[in-house]
């Protein structure tokens, strides 16, 4: 029995397979596990877990899918359940597992110790005001960055922390030029859509000592949780207090997301990306804790 540490990848991922197999033992007879790649890798990381761990994660995810099997009724008419591969993200899907049911689709997005949304990049190559909310970049925009970017291709060095300064060479005009545009550009609600997915999904957060499950309820598909609105304006974006890398996105409706920007790799690489979190949420999203 193995006893080994696992890395956040794969807890979150040893957590995601104890939900898909709940999934087959109490929603019915007939349903059926997806065979893929993203399903065996997920349960090679559930048993690098000790069998006490497995155990525990089990129950847990039993607790959980027990609970919304009781409170959305489409879930008895569940027929397959399958887990997606780490890309349907960057085509705005953030379902970690979907349950194909007689008539729809019903999603889980599995989350251990973290409440992250999307992890999309910034370069000097991409578009996200296309991407995110349908509105190219702007020529202001793109002159703003591409000298940043293009410095890093000319550095001497291998390793970002190598970087002299490189919060304020790097970081923050990066980020000044990304909220700038924002502020400018964006429209709230089908930013905030792209940055959730464009699914209605259960949110099922495993930490230490609780369960919490919520519904993304915002096309109005699922059957537990009230339907939740999408932002219509942005009230402020500002900088986190003593942060280089963070800015945090107040709109209406409760909506409230930070945008962490960092280097995701040891090597220098000519993009940044993301750590985008919801830090306030809508009244109106359901929540149930356990």
């Amino acid at each position: 029995m193995s006893n080994q540490k696992l890395t956040q990848t794969q807890s979150g991922k040893a957590w995601e397979y104890a939900l898909t197999q709940q999934c087959k033992f109490l929603l019915n007879d007939a349903v059926s596990i997806v065979q893929n790649a993203e399903l065996e890798k997920s349960a090679n990381a559930f048993h690098l877990l000790s069998e006490s761990e497995r155990n525990k994660i089990s129950k847990a995810a039993e607790m959980c899918i027990e609970f919304l099997s009781k409170q959305d009724a489409q879930l008895s008419t569940a027929r397959f359940v399958e887990m997606q591969s780490d890309k349907a993200g960057q085509s705005g899907d953030v379902r970690d597992i979907v349950i194909k049911t007689e008539k729809n689709e019903i999603g889980i997005s599995a989350k251990i110790r973290n409440d992250s949304l999307k992890h999309s990049r910034l370069s000097n190559k991409l578009d996200f005001g296309s991407v995110w909310y349908g509105v190219p970049c702007s020529d202001k925009y793109w002159a703003e960055i591409e000298p940043v970017f293009n410095s890093l291709e000319l550095n001497q060095y291998t390793y970002w922390r190598d970087i002299p300064n490189k919060h304020q060479l790097i970081y923050l005009p990066i980020l000044h030029a990304f909220m700038d545009e924002v502020l400018d550009r964006a429209s709230p609600s089908k930013m905030t859509h792209y940055l959730l997915g464009h699914h209605d999904f259960y949110k099922i957060i495993k930490d230490n000592s609780h369960l919490e499950i919520q519904s993304f309820n915002i096309n109005g598909g699922l059957k537990w949780g009230r339907k939740i609105a999408l932002p219509t304006y942005i009230s402020d974006f500002y900088l986190k207090k003593n942060s280089n890398t963070t800015a945090i996105l107040i709109m209406d409706e409760g909506w409230q997301l930070s945008f962490r920007l960092h280097s995701a790799t040891s090597k220098i690489q000519n993009s940044l990306k993301f750590d985008v979190r919801l830090v306030g949420q809508p009244d109106k999203l359901s929540k149930h804790y356990i």
